[in-house]
């Protein structure tokens, strides 16, 4: 790819192949993270309080 003119360097094109290597890593472990939510736990909690806090709003 240097030969044909995609990076100015090897080491150029490595270093970005490192870091998209570590932008996929980073996204498929947020994935399995948010595989482990249950949506209606995390809808709860997130509700919670939102009654009180709604009346505590100014009008």
């Amino acid at each position: 790819m240097v030969d044909d003119h995609v990076f100015p360097s090897r080491s150029q094109a490595i270093r970005e192949a490192v870091s998209e290597k570590l932008q996929r890593l980073k996204h498929s472990r947020l994935a399995l993270e948010c595989a482990k939510l249950e949506p209606a736990i995390e809808k709860a909690m997130a509700e919670e309080g939102i009654a009180e806090d709604a009346r505590q709003w100014p009008a």
